[in-house]
């Protein structure tokens, strides 16, 4: 269909039964780029030009989960008594974190994709051997049989990490959002930096949100080793059509 303005359309009906679909992919030909996004969304992002590509994620996931491609990773799910099987909730990410980081090595953009707030410490150790462990390690060599067989230290600028998001919000899919005790973000960095793979331009961001200053208090202190907090104020949410038009400018 390359070229179609058509919608592809399928139809599965069952009659007293159940239909589970899997391994369906469709994309459209005659994109150019290398990545796995679509050159209407490059392009575009070519032209925002922006410093940082920041990818937020939950909770329940796994690392190795979270750096697949859509097509070869399992559904998950981020609350608390979710049942396992096709019918409660779970769901996959739309693309993992190493085709982000594609994407940010073509744009020449730094990432920050948030790694599973359900985090263990020897996944934070995998994770820094994915990042730039020679192929011959376990996650090494599965970066490399994604494609890029250069560590990605040596290609990306500032490689921001955060673990989950708005860790303090106890709300619906929140509620693994990535703080487990007092001291588990200050284990998972203290893993990361005493690897042998651990450089400088690996960020460790302990994060919490100016909507909830108060909590910030509580979570700094107990995540010594971080190299920055961040705060999340959500200045703007959206910018609609008429929103642009009050500001009588073209900025």
């Amino acid at each position: 269909l390359s070229g179609s303005t058509e919608h592809l359309t399928f139809v599965l009906s069952t009659d007293g039964g159940s239909v589970l679909i899997d391994d369906v992919e469709a994309w459209m030909e005659g994109d150019t780029n290398p990545t796995a996004f679509r050159d209407d969304c490059v392009n575009m992002l070519r032209e925002f030009n922006p410093g940082v590509i920041r990818q937020l994620q939950m909770g329940g996931n796994t690392l190795r989960n979270a750096l697949m491609p859509p097509m070869k990773a399992h559904a998950f799910a981020s609350q608390k008594g979710t049942k396992p099987g096709p019918y409660d909730g779970g769901r996959h990410a739309p693309y993992g974190l190493h085709q982000m980081y594609e994407l940010c090595e073509h744009l020449g953009c730094d990432p920050w994709y948030c790694l599973p707030g359900t985090l263990h410490v020897q996944e934070i150790k995998d994770f820094l051997e994915y990042l730039a462990g020679p192929a011959d390690t376990p996650y090494g060599r599965l970066r490399a049989e994604l494609g890029h067989p250069e560590p990605w230290t040596k290609t990306l600028g500032t490689i921001h990490v955060e673990f989950g998001n708005e860790a303090w919000n106890n709300a619906g899919p929140y509620q693994l959002g990535g703080y487990n005790g007092e001291d588990y973000w200050r284990d998972l960095i203290a893993a990361a930096k005493a690897s042998p793979y651990y450089t400088p331009n690996i960020v460790f961001h302990a994060a919490g949100q100016a909507a909830n200053s108060w909590l910030n208090a509580g979570l700094m202190p107990r995540a010594p080793n971080a190299d920055r907090f961040g705060v999340a104020p959500y200045i703007i949410q959206s910018l609609s059509k008429e929103d642009a038009q009050r500001m009588k400018t073209d900025d």
